[in-house]
């Protein structure tokens, strides 16, 4: 669910998001204890919560990836380092700053 939030904060919309939905549904319906409908929704409204929470909380980092995704020009093959040294550099730019500060 988080992918289909940051949609969301990135684009103001999420093309995906029936799709995400319908993924996390057919998953939930095979799980070991099915769920009720209403078990189902409060799940999954969860998700998309605590997604915006953590893209949040991890903007810096989050936004640094988008800015290496969005360079990336059309037809080429994704390569993943550079988007995680991306990220990898904000959170050390984070944590240097925290430590500055004396936070754990």
């Amino acid at each position: 669910m988080t992918g289909l939030v940051g949609e969301w904060m990135h684009f103001g919309a999420a093309s995906e998001g029936f799709r995400y939905v319908s993924m996390l549904e057919r998953h939930l319906m095979l799980s070991q204890q099915p769920l009720s409908p209403v078990d189902r929704q409060a799940l999954a409204r969860w998700g998309v919560l605590n997604g915006y929470r953590l893209l949040k909380m991890h903007a810096r980092g989050y936004d640094a990836m988008v800015r290496q995704l969005l360079q990336l020009p059309p037809g080429e093959t994704l390569e993943l380092a550079p988007i995680l040294a991306a990220l990898e550099i904000e959170h050390r730019k984070n944590a240097a700053a925290n430590a500055i500060l004396g936070k754990t």
